[in-house]
């Protein structure tokens, strides 16, 4: 019977990566897959249509603030899969499993079964993560990559003589920071932990070499994105909106790590009862200082949490997605808790984790979302009025051009919007904050007789077009709406 129970017992250790992936895809909102896409999802999906990698670099280039590897993982996709709604956001899923996956291979070097356990399901059951696993954006990759990073890391540094943990580490600090430059926290938390590694005389110049042939490595991975990346920093006050935030805004946005997207006043109770357990079990990780679980909890949770603390306040960024790079570290550390309770004999660590679990369970189950389809229908209906040589079409804000390109299957018209970020507002210096001034849309739209009028919120058309046009027709779907002006007569 014991030999049983021992077998049975490392079978299951060897099948929660399985688990892991059973129930992130039971957290994904399968219906949100097929829903139009937004802005941003939409440039992803236009960079597919560059028959090459570098015309695709150099659209990402004018376009994001964000590096490319994502982009270039979609552009692959798409020749196989197609670039429907639910193709590329599939490949989201893929990379969310694939980081809970990533997250349980670590956590079984250092958390015992139960541990492990707890840890990866602390992540797959992540409101963040199943949040932005239905996006077509570089989030869940960011992720997985960070999985993959602190791995290689670990990796490196309790086998710092080994050539395959160099270049693997290596090569993966690269391909993390060609996907997020958040990742620089995570980076520059690797550089002050390998100090420790100098303390020794007899050592100190081999580890320092291996150090600087690393770098080397990575640099001349990055090297050539270099002047895209120079070009971004140049025109991104043109292209985002310079805002101050408070130390509520910063708040929430950490305290997402644990409770997702929500804001604690849609869910206020149980929101404060996942924050008190979920800072508990990673609080309880200094009941054992000196296993070596706390010191992985150092190097992927706590350094790296407060280099990207002081990274996102000098930046006055504070979207939820910033912060999902610490996804992983925080389900080890709630594991590594778990775990230090445990070893003191407490049945308190089941408690907690339960109550946790459980917490974040109910507080995806909420607000699961719903799917919206504003853009293909109100881009149909244009398709079915339009007359070509007569219209155009103006959006507001001018962003969401992409979006329109995307969905539209009629005749060709003129487009007045922002194709490219770079052009439209940092080249012909137009504030990002506003749609374009009526002189000058008016001077664009020049002679035709009706006018397609997109917009969402913010600055209305209305404004704009009259009194030289007047309304013929509005529609709207959600919080989009359609607007069609005809010139008045003379």
């Amino acid at each position: 019977m014991t030999r049983v129970l021992s077998l049975t017992s490392k079978v299951l250790f060897h099948l929660i990566p399985f688990l892991g992936i059973l129930v992130t895809l039971s957290m994904v909102s399968y219906p949100l897959l097929g829903r139009d896409l937004w802005t941003d999802e939409a440039y992803t999906v236009s960079y597919t249509s560059h028959p090459t990698i570098s015309g695709l670099l150099d659209d990402v280039r004018k376009n994001e603030e964000t590096p490319p590897v994502y982009f270039i993982t979609v552009w692959l996709w798409s020749r196989v899969f197609g670039t429907d709604e639910i193709a590329v956001r599939t490949l989201s899923v893929l990379y969310g499993a694939g980081a809970v996956v990533g997250t349980a291979l670590l956590a079984r070097h250092y958390l015992r079964r139960a541990a492990n356990l707890v840890a990866t399901v602390a992540l797959a059951m992540a409101p963040l993560l199943s949040s932005y696993m239905v996006e077509a954006r570089c989030y869940t990759l960011t992720v997985l990559l960070t999985v993959v990073c602190m791995a290689t890391f670990e990796r490196l540094y309790h086998r710092p003589e080994s050539r395959w943990a160099q270049v693997g580490y290596a090569l993966s600090a690269a391909a993390l920071f060609l996907t997020s430059y958040f990742s620089v926290a995570l980076l520059v938390a690797h550089w002050l932990i390998w100090l420790t590694h100098l303390r020794n005389p007899a050592t100190r110049r081999s580890r320092l070499l291996t150090w600087m042939l690393i770098q080397v490595i990575i640099t001349a991975c990055i090297l050539p994105w270099l002047p895209s990346l120079y070009y971004q920093i140049t025109i991104a006050s043109d292209i985002t909106t310079p805002v101050v935030y408070s130390p509520q805004d910063f708040a929430l946005q950490w305290l997402s790590i644990i409770i997702g997207l929500h804001k604690p006043t849609q869910h206020l109770q149980t929101c404060v009862i996942c924050t008190i357990v979920g800072c508990i079990l990673i609080a309880a990780t200094a009941l054992a200082p000196k296993s070596p679980a706390s010191g992985l909890v150092l190097r992927t949770l706590i350094l790296p949490a407060v280099l990207l603390l002081i990274l996102l306040i000098a930046m006055q960024a504070v979207m939820p997605r910033y912060v999902m790079m610490l996804l992983p570290g925080c389900a080890l550390a709630i594991g590594a808790g778990f775990e230090a309770i445990r070893r003191r004999g407490s049945p308190a660590a089941w408690f907690f984790a339960s109550i946790f679990l459980v917490g974040t369970l109910t507080s995806f189950s909420m607000d699961p979302g719903h799917p919206t389809f504003s853009w293909s229908k109100l881009s149909a209906k244009l398709a079915k009025k339009a007359m070509s040589g007569q219209d155009i079409v103006i959006f507001y804000p001018p962003w969401d051009q992409r979006v329109f390109e995307y969905y539209y299957r009629g005749p060709a018209l003129p487009l007045i919007g922002a194709h490219n970020y770079d052009d439209f507002f940092h080249v012909a210096k137009r504030p990002y904050t506003r749609g374009l001034p009526s002189a000058e849309a008016l001077q664009l739209i020049g002679t035709h007789r009706r006018v397609w009028a997109f917009y969402r919120g913010g600055i209305s058309p209305e404004t704009v077009l009259t009194p030289t046009y007047r309304t013929v027709q509005e529609w709207g779907v959600n919080n989009v709406y359609l607007i069609l002006y005809e010139r008045n007569a003379p």
